[in-house]
């Protein structure tokens, strides 16, 4: 309903205005009195709905979004005493926006903030309401650009924090003090739909105390937060990046199953898919952030690579105990035994080459069958670790009670 009236106002360039709600002394650079006396912080409500996020940079961590702000404060020097609040205003009144200029109202801003933009059409897309107890209730419309500093370790399946806070410049905590209005902050419906990278949720809000610095002049202001959270879809980088690389490191294990005499092709078919795996990783490097520190898709890429290495390795150990098989062959032995001169020195060197020939065997096989075994038996491990590792939330809800820049 109240956003009904917000556009209602905007179409109307507002309904009501009265200069002599204000009285002829009013100084609008002088902060009003809560409940007209003396003492204590001014309460100022606030509250802001997202209605959309145009883009997530991830390469200058920053958010920008549609954000639609509410501010509420007491004007206790107002001359109103609520007479005008009838039919459909009987909880706000819309005033002319030109009211706004020749009132006080408070200086807040979201920390942390890059660009921001305010919308206008005919007039500023905004409003400004009366309720019966002085009250004044703004709410207007900006684009922001937010800061929002983000960590890739997990990528691609990081969860990202967007800490909004809106704080007082000029007021500290013992002069302004915010609390949330009942809308508090909520998104869109539609958000999710003009968001297709991230699943976005807005955590509880917190009311806290905004430091400057330490141990400087400035005292600690009041300050209101958010945090937007934005985790990521992963699916895609499952069909593209994930599964590809599994099937190239089950290329080379297969090989394994082939026959030991056409080594060449078992070599071309790893080196193959070895260049196969390398220029996936660089696709996936050009795509992702740029860290100097290492990824999750990084680590994913790193044990693939070392097991298809691991093959061409397998591979040069079957090469040396085929050449030594070939050394010691029966025809190799007899020859040489012939020049020996003796029959005792043939039947001791053919009982050696015999022996040397079974020992070449037996590695041969021994090999081949762990190759079998052990490369599955690594790759399946290391998923097991891998992924309930990566995928377990690293969320956290808390927020400092004492917020310094």
């Amino acid at each position: 309903m109240m956003f009904h009236v917000f556009v209602i106002v905007f179409l109307t360039g507002g309904v009501w205005a009265d200069s002599s709600l204000l009285p002829d002394n009013y100084q609008k650079h002088i902060r009003p009195e809560p409940d007209g006396e003396g003492g204590g912080p001014l309460r100022v409500g606030v509250g802001w709905h997202v209605g959309r996020i145009h883009e997530v940079n991830i390469n200058d961590m920053t958010v920008t979004m549609t954000v639609r702000v509410g501010i509420a404060w007491m004007e206790s020097r107002m001359i109103y005493n609520g007479e005008s609040h009838t039919g459909d205003h009987e909880k706000l009144l819309p005033l002319d926006l030109g009211f706004l200029p020749k009132i006080w109202k408070p200086d807040l801003f979201y920390l942390d903030t890059v660009d921001i933009k305010r919308f206008s059409m005919v007039e500023d897309v905004a409003g400004v309401w009366l309720m019966k107890n002085n009250t004044i209730y703004f709410s207007f419309l900006v684009k922001i650009t937010q800061d929002c500093p983000m960590h890739f370790g997990s990528y691609p399946f990081d969860v990202q924090h967007c800490t909004m806070t809106l704080t007082s410049y000029e007021y500290n905590a013992e002069e302004l003090l915010l609390y949330w209005l009942p809308e508090g902050v909520t998104t869109s419906h539609r958000v999710h739909s003009h968001l297709p990278g991230y699943t976005l949720d807005v955590l509880p809000t917190n009311l806290t105390k905004h430091h400057w610095c330490r141990n400087c002049l400035l005292e600690p202001s009041s300050a209101a937060t958010s945090v937007l959270r934005l985790k990521r879809h992963f699916s895609a980088y499952l069909l593209a990046v994930y599964v590809p690389s599994s099937l190239l490191v089950a290329v080379a294990w297969v090989s394994f199953f082939w026959p030991p005499e056409p080594l060449p092709g078992r070599t071309a078919l790893v080196i193959t898919a070895l260049l196969t795996l390398v220029s996936t990783f660089v696709a996936a490097r050009q795509s992702s952030p740029e860290t100097d520190y290492v990824k999750a898709i990084d680590v994913w890429f790193f044990v693939c690579l070392c097991l298809n290495v691991f093959c061409l390795f397998q591979f040069a150990v079957i090469i040396t105990l085929r050449r030594r098989q070939k050394a010691v062959t029966p025809e190799t032995g007899k020859s040489k035994s012939m020049i020996g001169g003796t029959a005792a020195l043939v039947a001791s060197r053919s009982a050696q080459n015999d022996a040397h020939l079974s020992r070449a065997q037996r590695w041969e096989a021994i090999t081949e069958l762990a190759s079998k075994i052990l490369l599955p038996i690594i790759f399946l491990l290391f998923n097991i670790i891998y992924w309930p590792y990566f995928l377990v939330s690293t969320d956290h809800n808390h927020i400092e009670e004492d917020i310094y820049e």
